[in-house]
C-alpha cells in the first residue's frame, strides 16, 4: 500500500486470484468490525424534526431503528462484498479490453483491484474515507498498469472511465427526475390558476 511501484511488479498475473480476494475481503471485514459497535449502539442516526427531537421515546426508537438498520447493512455489505468487487473488476476489465489492455486476462484485473483495497482501512477514521478512496483508485491504476502490462495513462483511463460514465448516468437520472417533478409542480400550479 505504501510502495505500489515496488509491490505490483512482484505480483504474478497468472496465479489464481482467490488469495487477493481474501485479502480485500479481510480488509473490508476489519472495517465492518470496527464500525459495527458505533452503528450497533445507534450513534449514527438520522436527525429528527424539531417537534419530535425532545421526545425520549422517539429518541430511543430512532436509536434502535438506526442501530438495527445500520448493523443489517454492514453485515449485508460484508456478505456481498466479494460479488460487488468481482462485478466492478469485470466492468473495468471490459473497458481494458476495449482499450486493448487486457493482455493477462480477468484474473489480473481482479488481483489489481483486490490489492488496491488496502487504503480502505483508513476509511475507518472520520474524514479520511474520501482520501482513502482516492488513494485506492491510484493503487488500482498502478495495479492495472503493472498486471496488464500497459501504460499508466491507459490504466488511468481504464479505471476512471467507468466512474465517469456512472457519474454522468446518475446526473442524467437526477436531472430527469427533478425535471419531471418541476413539470408536475408547474402543471399543478397552472391548474390552480385556472380554477
Amino acid at each position: 500500500m505504501l510502495s505500489p511501484a515496488a509491490f505490483f511488479p512482484t505480483v504474478r498475473p497468472d496465479v489464481p486470484w482467490s488469495e487477493a480476494l481474501y485479502y480485500a475481503w479481510i480488509i473490508h471485514g476489519i472495517t465492518v468490525a470496527v464500525g459495527l459497535p458505533f452503528v450497533g449502539l445507534g450513534l449514527f442516526r438520522p436527525s429528527l424534526p424539531s417537534n419530535l427531537s425532545g421526545d425520549p421515546q422517539m429518541e430511543t426508537a430512532m436509536r434502535a431503528l438506526s442501530g438495527g438498520v445500520g448493523v443489517g447493512s454492514l453485515v449485508g455489505s460484508l456478505l456481498l462484498y466479494p460479488l460487488v468487487l468481482l462485478a466492478g473488476a469485470g466492468i473495468v476489465h471490459l473497458v481494458a479490453m476495449l482499450f486493448g489492455a487486457a493482455k493477462n486476462g480477468y484474473g489480473a484485473t481482479v488481483r489489481a483491484f483486490c490489492y488496491a483495497a488496502g487504503p480502505n482501512l483508513f476509511g475507518i477514521i472520520p474524514c479520511f474515507g474520501f482520501i482513502a478512496g482516492i488513494y485506492g483508485l491510484v493503487l488500482a491504476i498502478f495495479g492495472i498498469s503493472s498486471l496488464q502490462e500497459t501504460s499508466t495513462g491507459k490504466a488511468a483511463g481504464i479505471v476512471l472511465l467507468p466512474i465517469a460514465v456512472m457519474i454522468c448516468c446518475c446526473g442524467l437520472v437526477f436531472s430527469l427526475f427533478f425535471a419531471a417533478i418541476a413539470a408536475a409542480l408547474g402543471g399543478m400550479a397552472g391548474g390552480t390558476h385556472s380554477l
